[in-house]
């Protein structure tokens, strides 16, 4: 076969044949509206064209109101101008989101962390993001050591996890509060006296359980009462010094008091006394004297052991003489 000259002549600078055209599709997605223009493209409302084939298009992408456009796929990608070679019908898809901020903040001496799924808040440092509008946002709040997750406030509200739907700008606060443990003080034995802690919480007397954030040290010490003597420490110290209490749990502590009762002496220095009788009244200065005892002689000593170490009582001597008459005196009043 003899091929011509004129047939092998290269076929350049032969124009591209103006029927053979492929369609270029634009479509658009999400929350938020926006333009795409090219030649013979404007969607908004016309978002088809036919091209010739082999030529090159391109498209330029225009977000409207707070619309944000987010990027292409199909036949680009990225968020710059989209470049279409028309070698055969292609599709482009533009998608433009509306999104809302996230604001989260930390509230009480506590720590913690707050994290969402999807990613975005590690609050920890970032406690700002923004969501596509109409994302559900799940929250979930972690305590620090030593701290307790008390509740969410805001968008959200109960101790679980947080589900925020992003139809607008949303707050929500996370408050961790210092994990604390109860000291309970307990007091036992015979006598009376009262414990008090620094920092404050026990006042024992009639506050003797308190909370104390945890790790921290509570110094308890105590003031016998009148006429008690105190034994000592047991539970969580020991001994009869002073109380340190580590509070890494819940502790409790008993300090034994003593109370022998109130010891009384006396001397009746008349003559012609048949009888002697120790009278007791409480509180002083009001009541009825009740004879306790009867002493056989003077001088004597007494223990009036069923007294109670938190009661005030009143004594006195009465004695007896020869002509049956009776002679209170000597009268005691204890602290």
């Amino acid at each position: 076969m003899t091929v011509s000259a004129a047939q092998a002549q290269p076929n350049f600078g032969i124009p591209k044949d103006p029927t053979d055209r492929r369609l270029l599709t634009v479509i658009k997605t999400g929350t938020g509206t926006g333009t795409v223009s090219g030649p013979g493209i404007s969607c908004g409302t016309d978002c088809g064209e036919l091209h010739i084939v082999g030529t090159t298009t391109i498209l330029t992408a225009t977000a409207a109101g707070s619309a944000v456009f987010t990027g292409w796929s199909g036949a680009c990608t990225g968020t710059g101008s989209c470049t279409v070679t028309m070698s055969q019908a292609r599709s482009v898809t533009a998608n433009f989101d509306v999104f809302f901020n996230l604001t989260v903040t930390k509230a009480g001496t506590g720590t913690g962390t707050v994290t969402s799924a999807p990613s975005g808040i590690s609050c920890g440092s970032t406690c700002v993001a923004s969501f596509v509008s109409d994302t559900t946002v799940i929250l979930s709040a972690s305590a620090g050591s030593g701290s307790t997750f008390s509740g969410w406030s805001g968008a959200c509200s109960g101790t679980g996890t947080c589900t925020v739907g992003m139809s607008a700008n949303r707050s929500v606060t996370a408050t961790f509060i210092p994990t604390t443990f109860t000291l309970t003080v307990t007091k036992s034995g015979t006598g009376a006296g009262t414990v008090s802690s620094t920092p404050a919480g026990i006042s024992c007397g009639g506050t003797c359980a308190a909370a104390f954030i945890a790790d921290s040290t509570v110094a308890l010490s105590q003031t016998p009462a009148a006429g008690s003597t105190f034994i000592g420490w047991s539970g969580s110290c020991s001994g009869t010094g002073a109380c340190s209490v580590l509070m890494s749990q819940a502790r409790s502590v008993t300090a034994t008091y003593t109370f022998p009762g109130w010891s009384l002496a006396w001397d009746h220095d008349g003559i012609n006394l048949l009888s002697f009788s120790l009278e007791r009244r409480t509180p002083c200065t009001t009541g009825t004297y009740g004879v306790i005892a009867t002493p056989a002689a003077s001088p004597m000593t007494y223990t009036d052991t069923t007294a109670l170490p938190t009661a005030q009582y009143q004594y006195r001597i009465s004695a007896v003489g020869s002509g049956g008459a009776s002679s209170p005196s000597n009268e005691v009043c204890t602290p």
